[in-house]
């Protein structure tokens, strides 16, 4: 730094938005704004963590400009553990350390890390015992008024302040305490800075200036001022809020420190000794891996089998390290391990199978990743071993064979033609990564052995950030700003729902094409006349882009777990969340790694769950079926897939999914992989040529004869990312490791590296003999497959995991759908649309019953019942109560009875009364009407009888008299269906015994088009009709003063929020009240807060329902000359999308239009997922229904 004398400062209290909701500098802008000062050096000191550390320091490094890690501790002014504080005591004091050396910053981080996981009392305090444990490699800064020293000048107990300065100094040694000078302009500093100067000079102890910067310019005052009132949930006109005091908390110059601290030079030259002093490497070794235990019995046994394999092995392996891994104990229990689990996997190994395995060994073993493999394996041999369900596989990880053998997955890499370099590709070095599908009720106990496995102190979960991205920005803004929660939710429904989406490009830039296609150009306009109209509006959205993209919270991963190879502190900080208590690390999940932990994701997933609770349910009919027994290509599934009947099966369930599935007609799980892949945005264009070339082999048009073999399963599409790779190497000769580095740059699309890339393609296709042309054909052919192409090594496990629940629902259909409706039983919605899939597959859903329901959904003669713990208001430990006594006693015989025998405490009146309500006691007597009106009464008996027997009087049902006269109840009429129906959806959320709708079944077969349980937004020339009951009815004002209405409509499978405006609203007014069966047409857009909305165009009452009809389909095809040539074609399909629809071809000539209205056997499907499918057929230039 001697070499930039004209630089006399170097900021050291800087706190970034990883202060969180009280900073609003983000890390970037820090380090820029230090670079264009021409600062040598920036320190980051965040309040009491390091979350941002890593971060800075890498950005600062790269800038040029050294680095100086810090924190802001809180200090306890006793102990940490403390949770008392004595009159006039403040709860904790700030002060500011630095790391000078690399074991000044373990000590910083063990501090942080204490402050959460031992001190945390309103802010995360360490206190002077942790001080003192961990004082060496760090320089200390007294801090800012808050600091301790300032708080005692001002509170006039300069002795005290003296007394405590000489102990700092004396913790940290003469040359590293500082008592720091701050001027912001406020009172109090002018009165506690002379005094500090004094101290300094009687005590000897040096000063140093600083500012206290919170953002990065002025102009971010405001802004940030808004950011605290955030995070205090304060309006800015609260008149008693937190507020800065004034606007100089930003980062200064140092001709602007100069001015402020011209009386004491010597205060901004220590900036600069301090800089210099500080020379802290942060290391990043990358992953190290905790050590693996090789079991006692394999090296006794062991490893007399494996020296035959070791040395076929020692030819492939890529350096003279991995040769030596051979000797090593651990390398050979692990091919052991693989040996003989491939003997378990494959009856017969064939010498492409021993290939296979020796070149991914040789690779795991030369990358020195065998330490991660038997860790997974062992956690998941684990979980394997009792009987917690584990997913077949998940991302690349199925593509090795290596895996395979080891149980870490499920799925047999060579007969789905899966490439292990896509999991682990040796020319390319990075960690892999296993991403592991756990049963969702029992994920936890694998998280808890790996814990018990390598110590609690080396396994820890993982922190993420919640940020302000657009919507949450404006609405945060908004609140702060007096906006209404409703005028705030109208202005952040107007940004796109995707997490990418910039606020900045947003009012800056067009429209992006992606959003215009979804129909969100009308809200784009609306957003920028808000931010145009200026004032109020504009002051928000000007706010909200200086603070978009800052932290705003922590939470912890879902499922990202690290193991270290000693303890995590040794490596990280840690954080304690302090709603939960849960230990996490302060870094991220891609920092975690280059700070030498390893990451695994532990995932639950719900499916897992439906496997074996249907699995359970299947057993208690006698027929003990495993996953494994399920034969792959049943005839009964494959019919049932056909016919589209996929809802509720894995991967398949949407709407247009099953209308995929109708058109494609899956005939093996290979298929079921290529649909799987390519139902997503891009690679669904391709779905046409894929089954019309399923359908007509000889229509496909094979992009080079020699590709044949590698797209034949998918009839000539490239489906996936591990085709792109087949073709780069069949082609361009690339070896497949290679091709994946060629896929990678193709998808990020950088012109530079397309350029080598290309060039290197177009090489070794000639030396392979392919023309230029051909080749480049092919290259420019691969690119955007390459980018929106599947990874089909996952798509194989999640389609083999799919197949398994259709073939479950094809063969037991209610133990299935009972499964899914106890996995759903707090989700109103899905439960609904189950309800409704069971009765369509003739399933009884029967309502809960106190002698017949469980804890959860069973299945008895082909019928559901439902299950206790679904019934709203009745607790787990009211349901275990009734269970016991039904285990104990038997069924109960009556309604007496039952309260005879539970526990009034567990089971009280109000659960009670919800029973009564939804049939839980029916037929124990009395009707429900008799039962609830008579409740107080029969409470009060058995109540006064209980206390009886229990001073040794007789018992309720014995046959001598008592003392209690007979009980007699007081009968009254049964309640109306309507009301039972009531009381059903009130307590169960929804209709079981039936629905209001049941009578007008019929005709809201006919009339409606859309699937309310999987609605799709409708472009604006299409019209949707749907039929149900009205909900939640509301006649409210617009804002032109005209009335309108809000309400929900719900048929059988689910509900929509719906909207009318004044002309459908004058046309409806008359039947909008609540429970009315009414039709509506109009279109779903997507409106408020991201909810798919029905705008309603027109109104279907109930006196014209039997009138409705359905709506026609209108198709214009490009030309008529075209038209002619392919009419046969045009025919075929829509044969095979058979409806209810009449069907209109618009053919344009020159001049006219002719208009075909297509005969009876044409009429086809309306369906939002039919018309989506038209569109995308080449000879249809537009689709619209009317």
């Amino acid at each position: 730094m001697s070499d930039q004398p004209q630089v006399s400062y170097v900021p050291l209290h800087c706190h970034t938005d990883f202060s969180l909701l009280d900073g609003s500098a983000s890390v970037s802008r820090l380090v820029a704004k230090a670079k264009n000062l021409g600062m040598p050096a920036v320190a980051i000191t965040d309040h009491g963590n390091l979350f941002g550390a890593l971060k800075f320091w890498k950005e600062a490094k790269a800038a040029g400009i050294k680095p100086i890690i810090g924190c802001e501790l809180y200090v306890a002014p006793g102990s940490r553990f403390s949770r008392e504080k004595e009159e006039n005591e403040h709860r904790y004091y700030h002060l500011i350390l630095l790391a000078k050396n690399d074991q000044g910053y373990h000590n910083l981080s063990l501090l942080s890390s204490a402050g959460y996981t031992e001190g945390f009392y309103y802010k995360p305090r360490v206190d002077w015992e942790l001080l003192t444990k961990h004082h060496e490699g760090l320089i200390c800064l007294s801090a800012c008024l808050a600091g301790e020293i300032p708080r005692l000048i001002l509170a006039g107990k300069l002795d005290d302040a003296k007394r405590r300065a000489r102990e700092f100094q004396e913790l940290y040694g003469p040359e590293n305490y500082y008592l720091e000078l701050q001027d912001h302009g406020i009172d109090e500093q002018r009165q506690v800075n002379p005094v500090l100067i004094a101290l300094g000079r009687e005590l000897g102890i040096p000063l140093v200036a600083t500012n206290d910067s919170h953002y990065i310019d002025p102009e971010d005052a405001d802004a940030q001022d808004t950011l605290l009132c955030i995070g205090t949930g304060k309006k800015k006109t609260d008149l008693k809020r937190m507020t800065f005091g004034s606007g100089e908390f930003y980062v200064k110059s140092p001709d602007e420190m100069a001015r402020l601290f011209a009386h004491v030079p010597e205060a901004l030259a220590n900036t600069l000794k301090i800089a210099e002093a500080c020379s802290m490497e942060m290391k990043l070794p990358g992953p190290l891996l905790p050590k693996f235990e090789v079991p006692g019995d394999f090296a006794q046994n062991g490893q007399k089998q494996v020296d035959e394999d070791l040395e076929r092995l020692r030819p492939l392996l890529k350096t003279p390290e991995a040769g030596e891994r051979l000797n090593l104990a651990v390398t050979q229990y692990f091919v052991w391990l693989s040996n003989n689990g491939l003997k378990k996997r494959y009856p017969t190994l064939t010498p492409e199978i021993i290939h296979r395995q020796d070149y991914e060994l040789s690779v795991i073993i030369s990358m020195d990743f065998v330490g991660y493999f038997l860790i997974v394996a062992d956690f998941i041999g684990w979980a394997k071993d009792h009987d917690i369900p584990v997913g077949p596989g998940r991302g690349s990880g199925a593509g090795s064979i290596v895996a395979y053998a080891l149980r870490i997955t499920d799925i047999e890499p060579l007969k789905y033609k899966l490439l292990f370099e896509r999991f682990l590709n040796p020319e390319r070095i990075s960690m892999p990564d296993f991403d592991v599908d756990f049963c969702m009720d029992r994920r936890q106990e694998v998280v808890d052995y790996v814990t018990r496995r390598y110590g609690e102190d080396k396994v820890g979960q993982i922190i993420t950030f919640g940020t302000l991205k657009a919507k949450a920005a404006i609405k945060d803004v908004a609140r702060v700003l007096g906006f209404s929660f409703a005028e705030s939710n109208l202005l952040s429904s107007l940004v796109p729902k995707d997490p990418k989406i910039s606020l900045k490009t947003l009012i800056t830039e067009p429209l992006d094409s992606k959003y215009v296609e979804n129909g969100w150009q009308e809200n784009h306009d609306k957003l920028l006349s808000f931010y145009r109209q200026g004032g109020k509006y504009q002051e928000l959205f000007d706010t909200a882009l200086r603070l978009e993209g800052l932290s705003r919270h922590t939470s912890t991963h879902a499922a990202g777990v690290v193991i270290g190879k000693s303890s995590l502190t040794d490596f990280v900080p840690l954080y304690r969340d302090p709603k939960t208590g849960q230990i996490t690390t302060q870094f991220t999940m891609d920092q975690l790694e280059e700070c030498g932990l390893v990451k695994m994701d532990f995932l639950g997933l719900a499916t897992l769950t439906v496997v074996r609770n249907t699995l359970k349910l299947i057993e208690r009919k006698g027929i003990h079926l495993n996953e494994e027994d399920i034969p792959e290509n049943d005839e009964k599934t494959f019919h049932m897939l056909c016919e589209g009947k996929s809802s509720s099966v894995f991967q398949f369930e949407s709407s247009g999914m099953q209308q995929t599935l109708r058109l494609a007609k899956p005939s093996n799980i290979e298929d079921l992989i290529a649909l799987n892949a390519l139902f997503r945005p891009g690679p669904m264009e391709e779905i046409p040529n894929f089954i019309q070339g399923k359908q007509n082999p000889n229509s496909i048009k094979w992009l080079h004869p020699d590709l044949k073999d590698c797209l034949k399963d998918t009839y000539g599409v490239i489906v996936y990312q591990e085709q792109v790779m087949e073709v780069a190497q069949i082609i361009g000769g690339y070896s497949l490791g290679g091709a994946d580095l060629l896929r990678r740059v193709m998808g990020k699309k950088k012109a530079h590296e397309m350029e080598k890339q290309e060039a290197i393609f177009l090489e070794g296709a000639a030396k392979k003999g392919y023309d230029r042309e051909t080749a480049k054909r092919i290259f420019d052919y691969l690119v955007p497959f390459a980018n929106y192409g599947f990874n089909k090594s996952h798509a194989a496990a999640y389609s083999v995991l799919a197949y398994k629940t259709a073939y479950l629902k094809a063969h037991y259909p209610a133990e299935y759908m009972a499964a899914n409706l106890t996995n759903e039983m707090h989700n109103q919605e899905k439960m609904a649309s189950y309800i409704h899939e069971a009765k369509t597959l003739g399933i009884s859903i029967l309502p809960p019953h106190v002698n017949t329901s469980e804890r959860l959904f069973t299945v008895v003669d082909n019928n559901i019942i439902f299950g206790l713990q679904g019934v709203k208001n009745i607790g787990a430990g009211a349901v275990e109560e009734i269970l016991s006594a039904r285990v104990k006693g038997g069924p109960f015989t009556n309604f007496l009875d039952f309260l005879e025998r539970i526990d009034l405490k567990a089971v009280n009146k109000r659960v009670l009364e919800t029973g009564i309500q939804c049939g839980v006691f029916d037929g124990l007597g009395s009707n429900r009407a008799t039962l609830y009106h008579n409740l107080d009464k029969m409470l009060d008996w058995v109540t006064r009888r209980k206390e009886e027997s229990a001073f040794g009087q007789t018992g309720l049902f014995d046959a001598e008299p008592n003392s209690l006269p007979i009980l007699e109840l007081t009968p009254f009429p049964e309640w109306a269906a309507k009301e039972l129906l009531d009381f059903e959806k009130t307590n169960l959320g929804l209709y079981v015994s039936g629905h209001p709708l049941d009578p007008w079944y019929e005709q809201w077969k006919q009339t409606s088009t859309v699937n309310l349980a999987d609605p799709q937004p409708t472009s604006k020339d299409t019209t949707d009709q749907v039929l149900g009951l009205l909900r939640n009815v509301s006649i409210k004002f617009s804002k032109s003063g005209k009335k309108m209405c809000s309400a929900v409509l719900e048929d059988f499978r689910g509900s929509i929020p719906i909207l009318l405006f004044q002309k459908a609203f004058e046309q409806a007014e008359p039947y909008l009240v609540n429970d009315s069966i009414l039709g509506f047409t109009g279109r779903i857009e997507i409106r408020d807060e991201e909810k798919l909305t029905l705008s309603v165009r027109s109104v279907l009452p109930p006196e014209n329902l039997k009138l409705v009809r359905s709506l026609t389909v209108h198709v214009r095809v490009p030309e008529k000359s075209w038209v002619d040539e392919e009419i046969e074609q045009i025919r075929d399909f829509f044969l095979e999308m058979p409806g209810t629809s009449p069907l209109i071809l618009h053919i344009p000539d020159s001049s006219s239009e002719t208009v075909i209205r297509c005969p009876p056997q044409l009429h086809v499907a309306d369906t939002h997922a039919a018309l989506e499918r038209y569109k995308t057929q080449a000879w249809a230039a537009a689709v619209w229904r009317d």
